[in-house]
């Protein structure tokens, strides 16, 4: 299975000498004593006490180790060694030690949000941050084909293989034997189509899980073949259907225990979150951190996992996440991007994989929609037209006024001033969600040039030249809120907009949008810049995924094209589509692009000696991911 990637946008890297990082201790002269004790536990036998001096012309420094021993049911080998450091310059000196034969060392980060990690499936509104973690697997994992990351392909991963139906109508997968979850049972068939299923809203109406929508409109209830078979009855045929939502790129699914469920049922489950993956949880405590474990029963490749212990902290303010990294206090973590200047300065590296984040503005309540397109079925919506940027599609006046708004909002805005000021120049200019302006075949039709005089107008033209009230959902991050104010600032002193900024958790923002029934703005940036440019488009903007997440607008055009695009196989006529989508997206002003901005984890290269990744398609975690492969420096 593999998907062309779209050409990313341009960003420019930081470059430059990067100064090694400081981390040594400057040490003065003179016959200073320090005196460490080291509580060390061997279950061997007590052979001798040992003291090692080297002599030299000139004491520097003198440490002394010293080991306590710890009284146990078991001997103790006790070493106490002194060490005379003789060097002015007071370089460490190496020692031999020995090779670690399994997960090893420790580690920490930072992150912006860790959310919340749930055990059952249905309830779980974020478990693309688990599967992130390492905690839980989907079925297939997305890598690049080659060096130039144009390219994706799924791979084995808790399934073996899989094949598609000629006609289009399902997928088998043929699960792979062994796998242990956490808890040491063996995972099966049953497992697996429980999982899915259990997410899948289209099964378990009760579902709020972070891609029920999105499974809801590709796939009907999952079933056991045999033993080693589930079946994947289509909804819609999707031709990017197994990268979206079946593999590590997106937001897949992971895989939990039916045999848990069985014994604990989806409430008491909630608190009981294991899977298969490289690392179990020890510990996650919202708005605190998480901490991860090696599983040392992993069905990966030999040698998996590498690291032995991982902890993350939540750290949303941005200053604070740099200071721990420059104080050493974490290895990791996502700075915001007025940070990597002075920290790649300082020797710290970007990781191997980020995300392109985008932010485009979203116009809750634009219900245009009557019937779903996927079923027929009548949709039940509430238009409030007293929010001025919500149209009623039954009245094509009204309407009209209320695309006059949204275009005037669009007008008003200086994105190069927003990109420069707020993030560092980094990154570029967007004007509608997915298509950058330096990638080929974008029109200059879609373009959104500042015009505060063009945009007075058209406020006075829907009769709103004195202004009104919007109301902002942003959540608590540092720089949403920046871009916002400084939004609503530009509209304030221009259009007579005031804003309200709300700025709760996502997870209490979120039934909102998934019943249909949020009449805030806020930014959504639907597939974003990482996706190929052929996949298809309109499923957060269309009744495609009702009952899931989506961007403030149900418009009958962009299911439509969903549609078409995801039954599709020819790079052309996608390409020709997804142009015919952005087209009408510019007409309607359903999205409005600002910027698009590079999000990349940033690391410690004196402690992390290398960190392979995954190819990163959402960002959740703060671009976090492949935790387990992290490789420290020997000591």
């Amino acid at each position: 299975m593999r998907a062309t990637r779209g050409t990313r946008p341009g960003f420019l890297f930081l470059t430059g000498i990067l100064s090694t990082l400081l981390l040594a201790v400057a040490i003065g002269c003179g016959g200073e004593t320090v005196v460490q004790t080291v509580v060390v536990e061997k279950t061997v036998v007590v052979e001798k006490t040992t003291i090692v001096e080297k002599p030299v012309e000139k004491v520097v420094q003198q440490t002394v180790v010293q080991t306590k021993v710890v009284e146990k049911p078991v001997e103790v080998t006790k070493i106490v060694q002194q060490t005379v450091v003789v060097v002015a310059t007071a370089q460490p000196t190496a020692t031999a030690t020995a090779k670690p034969t399994g997960p090893s060392g420790s580690i920490d980060g930072a992150a912006t949000d860790i959310r919340f990690g749930i055990g059952t499936p249905r309830f779980d509104v974020q478990q693309s941050y688990d599967s992130k973690a390492g905690v839980i697997e989907p079925l297939v994992m997305a890598v690049w084909t080659d060096a130039s990351k144009s390219d994706l392909v799924a791979k084995p991963l808790l399934a073996e293989s899989w094949k598609i139906d000629p006609a289009l109508k399902f997928m088998d997968f043929t699960i792979k034997k062994g796998v242990k979850f956490h808890d040491g049972s063996i995972m099966t068939a049953d497992d697996v189509a429980w999982s899915y299923n259990d997410a899948n809203s289209r099964v378990t109406k009760e579902s709020v899980h972070d891609t029920a929508g999105d499974l809801a409109a590709a796939y009907e209830a999952f079933k056991v073949i045999d033993a080693d078979t589930v079946r994947v009855p289509f909804v819609i045929y999707q031709s990017h259907g197994t990268l979206r939502n079946l593999s590590t790129f997106w937001e897949a699914p992971g895989v939990h225990s039916k045999k848990l469920f069985d014994k604990l049922g989806a409430e008491g489950m909630r608190d009981v979150n294991i899977g298969t993956g490289p690392l179990k949880v020890i510990q996650w405590t919202r708005n605190d951190r998480v901490v991860l474990e090696a599983f040392d029963q992993y069905h990966g490749g030999a040698g998996m996992p590498i690291i032995k212990t991982v902890r993350i902290f939540e750290v949303p303010e941005n200053a604070a996440r740099r200071a721990m990294m420059e104080t050493g206090l974490v290895a990791f973590a996502n700075p915001a991007l007025e940070d990597w200047e002075g920290l790649l300065k300082k020797g710290f590296k970007l990781a191997p994989e980020g995300f392109t984040g985008e932010t485009i503005l979203a116009f809750g309540g634009n219900w245009w929609e009557k019937t779903s397109v996927v079923s027929g079925q009548p949709l039940e919506r509430k238009v409030d037209t007293s929010i001025p940027y919500i149209g009623n599609i039954d009245d094509a006046a009204q309407w009209e006024k209320a695309r006059k708004v949204r275009t005037a909002l669009g007008l008003d805005v200086r994105r190069e001033d927003i990109l420069k000021s707020i993030y560092k120049g980094q990154g570029e200019v967007v004007h509608v969600p997915g298509w950058p302006p330096s990638a080929p075949g974008h029109k200059k039709e879609w373009t959104w040039s500042f015009d505060a005089a063009q945009a007075k107008s058209l406020m006075a033209e829907a009769g709103q030249q004195n202004g009104f009230k919007i109301e902002w959902w942003v959540g608590p991050s540092d720089t949403g809120v920046q871009l916002v104010e400084a939004l609503c600032g530009q509209w304030t002193a221009d259009l007579k907009v005031t804003c309200n900024i709300d700025k709760q958790v996502y997870g209490t923002y979120r039934p909102t949008i998934i019943n249909r029934t949020t009449t805030k703005m806020w930014l959504c940036g639907t597939d974003g810049v990482n996706v190929p440019l052929t996949w298809p488009k309109g499923f957060l903007l269309s009744s495609v995924s009702a009952g899931g997440f989506m961007c403030g607008t149900e418009h009958r055009p962009f299911g439509e094209t969903f549609i078409k695009m995801a039954n599709e196989s020819d790079s052309k006529k996608l390409l020709e589509l997804s142009s015919q989508f952005y087209d009408e997206v510019r007409r309607t002003a359903a999205q409005i692009g600002i910027v698009s901005v590079p999000s990349f984890p940033l690391y410690n290269p004196q402690i992390i000696e290398s960190w392979e990744m995954l190819p990163e398609g959402k960002g959740s975690l703060a671009g976090f991911n492949n935790l387990h492969r992290i490789k420290l420096k020997q000591k």
